[in-house]
Parts: structure tokens; sequence; C-alpha cells
């Protein structure tokens, strides 16, 4: 497989990046959604590599498609890309269309390219870093051989020599939304409105109880028109 055509909505902190700019530079692409938790905990390694080996033949390119349809809203995505301090180029696919020729299939994923534009690796959810930094650098040196790389980024190493956390009998993941909710995972108590992938407290007070089993638990949340 090799870099597929860029063709997206619109780039953030860059002009529009060709396939001809990009050859000859290796390419680290970020699949990445500015609510999902498992991309939030990868983005720090993301933007280690960034800050590190952009200046010695490394593009990294997040491309954002949206898990929401509140994801595909310019104002929602150009907050979320100030608020997690991203700088690399950043290309909005709302259409899927670079998702569908990587063939991928969740948050978050990162492919590495080398200079010849080939998929040299990929690795779909959290973890690895370790892993995706070594080919990363590997494919720095193929590209230029005398290039001097620094030590491998304080955020990897320390990934390295952490122990991986278990995920065994973790409450799953679920949406409120009738499209993908899992049937009996969570109660709601009060009046509330379904949507297909959101539910909206229509008026009063109301409660969503999730009985869990994990060390935190993360809701994708929002204020009404009306305030909290």
């Amino acid at each position: 497989m090799r870099i597929p055509a860029l063709d997206v909505q619109r780039w953030v902190n860059s002009p529009p990046l060709t396939l001809d700019e990009l050859r000859g530079r290796v390419v680290l692409m970020d699949i990445w959604e500015y609510t999902c938790i498992n991309w939030i905990r990868t983005a720090p390694y993301v933007k280690a590599w960034h800050r590190e080996y952009a200046d010695r033949g490394l593009t990294v390119i997040g491309l954002h498609a949206p898990e929401f349809e509140f994801g595909r809203h310019a104002e929602n995505i150009d907050r979320g890309i100030q608020e997690h301090r991203l700088t690399y180029p950043i290309a909005l696919d709302n259409d899927f269309r670079v998702w569908d020729r990587l063939g991928n299939i969740a948050w978050p994923a990162r492919y590495l390219f080398d200079a010849d534009g080939k998929c040299a690796a990929r690795w779909i959810g959290e973890g690895e870093y370790d892993r995706t930094e070594a080919v990363l650098r590997q494919l720095l040196v193929d590209r230029e051989p005398d290039v001097e790389l620094p030590s491998v980024t304080p955020e990897t190493a320390t990934f390295a020599a952490t122990a991986p956390p278990s995920y065994a009998d973790v409450t799953e993941e679920t949406y409120l939304g009738v499209d993908r909710r899992l049937p009996g995972a969570f109660n709601l108590t009060g009046n509330w409105r379904d949507g297909g992938d959101y539910v909206e407290l229509a008026g009063g007070a109301g409660e969503v109880a999730l009985p869990f089993n994990a060390g935190e638990v993360n809701l994708v949340v929002e204020p009404g028109p009306a305030g909290p």
C-alpha cells in the first residue's frame, strides 16, 4: 500500500499537502478523533515525534475522521485542535475517503510510510509506541544514512519502562445514542430525547447511571442551548 491521495475537506496548520510534496519524506499518518479517549492517550507520543523528528525528515499528518455528527463541524474541530495543542498538519477527512483508501477500521491508528511512499507498518489502537518510534527512526536512517537522530523521546522511553495496563474485565465502551448503544449498559432517568448518536435532556433534571468496573469513566458531553 502507498500513501493515498489526500483529497480532504480542509487542512489546518498547513496548506494542502500533495503526494509530490511528500515524496522523499517519511510520513506518519495518525488517524484521530478529538473526543476519543484512546486517541487522547496516544496524542503525547505523536506530538513528541513531530517535535523531535520533523526537521530530520518526518512529516506527521493528523487525519481527523468524525466519530459523531458534531465532529464534522469546523468550529468544534478547530477548538479540539487548539485544546490538544496540535501544531502538525491536520487533514479533515469528513467523508472518510482517505480512511477507506487505507482500509482503516478504528480510532486511533498509525500508518508509517517510507520515503518512497510505501507503507512500512501500521498500528491500530493504543500502545506499541516504542515499536513505532523504532521503525520511524529506521526509516529516517534509510532515507538519509548520515542523519543525526536524538535519543528516543522521553515519552516513549517512559512507556517502554512501564508495565502495560490490563484491560481484563473492564466495562466495555458504549454509546448513548440508539444507533450503537449496548442494551442494558446504562440507565437514563428524566426526560431524555433519543438521537442516533446522542441523547439530549429535553427539560428538567436528568441522570445517566452507569455501573462500571474500571479505573475511570470518560463521557463525551456538552451543555445544551440553555446552558448546564
